[in-house]
Parts: C-alpha cells; structure tokens; sequence
C-alpha cells in the first residue's frame, strides 16, 4: 500500500484536499497521513500537525498550501524525501520548484483529484 501525505489538510467539505482523503478513504488503496496544525481527526482518519512528525516512507506528497507557507517548510519536505510531489493548483511556487529540482525531488503541476479520478495515480 502506498502512502499519501495531505500537506494542508482540510476538514471542510468544498476542500479539494478534503475531498482527496474521501476518494482515498473510498479505495482504500493509499495510506492517508493528512498534515494540519490545528486538526485531530479527519474523516476517522489521526491527523499529524506537522511534517516533521511523519516517520515512515511516503510515496505522494500532495501540496494543499499556499506557497508563502510552503517555502517555509521546504527543508522539511526534503527531509520527508516523497517519491512524488504534487503542486495542486494555487500552491506553486518558483522557489518550491527549484528547490525541488536541486534536491532531485519528482514535482508534478497538476490536480491530485483528477490525477486520481483518471487513474494515473
């Protein structure tokens, strides 16, 4: 089972990152590990309040935050070292991608929930 990490976690419904976590709860085919500060529970599913508290291997990063909140926390997402970065819309960043690319870090542009939806992921 791979694991997907939900950086910018959203207990509101019209939320795409909350709606990401209902299609993966759905599956059932991913490891969900949604990231907010403020949050215990998503869904049922224990939310971390920061990537640091994230100890195992993950797959997918999908990105859920602005990019002035992304920028800080950059080191910590190399630290994570995801096989795959995705940069959901209103989330990029020019740093974030050179950043990403001077690390060697996979990024992808795009909508995790269509990426879903269509079966690329």
């Amino acid at each position: 089972m791979k694991t997907m990490v939900i950086f910018g976690a959203s207990n509101k419904i019209n939320r795409y990152s909350y709606k990401v976590i209902l299609f993966l709860k759905r599956k059932n085919n991913y490891k969900i590990i949604p990231v907010h500060p403020d949050l215990s529970y998503i869904e049922g599913i224990p939310v971390v309040t920061t990537l640091d508290d994230i100890h195992e291997s993950v797959d997918i990063l999908s990105i859920y935050v602005k990019p002035e909140i992304l920028e800080k926390h950059l080191a910590h997402i190399v630290d994570l070292k995801p096989r795959m970065i995705i940069l959901n819309p209103g989330t990029e960043s020019s740093v974030a991608e050179m950043y990403f690319e001077k690390h060697c870090i996979i990024y992808h542009k795009a909508c995790t929930l269509v990426l879903l939806k269509t079966g690329v992921l």
